[in-house]
């Protein structure tokens, strides 16, 4: 009789185990459509353009910066990096 109450045990665990995974996988798939639907609205697109235009902007000012750097043989933004040492030594 132990037995068959173990394996009923059993079967009673692995069938909530079997519900509990069914409603996580469920839960997850809501939350991938919703992450789905926020990635492509109109409101990231416009995040995602900005930050891409922001790093071309930082890019090309980088290019100016080492161009500079080749011709005239001093960083232009030596004086810059000098203060911003000093500001963060004191």
């Amino acid at each position: 009789m132990t037995r068959v109450r173990e394996v009923t045990d059993a079967a009673q665990e692995v069938q909530m185990n079997s519900v509990y995974d069914d409603k996580v996988l469920h839960e997850a798939i809501r939350s991938f459509m919703d992450a789905g639907r926020i990635a492509t609205s109109a409101e990231m697109r416009l995040v995602c353009h900005g930050l891409a235009s922001l790093a071309f902007s930082i890019n090309e000012l980088q290019k100016r910066v080492h161009l500079v750097e080749e011709k005239v043989g001093v960083s232009p933004m030596g004086d810059i990096q000098e203060l911003l040492g000093a500001a963060t030594c004191e």
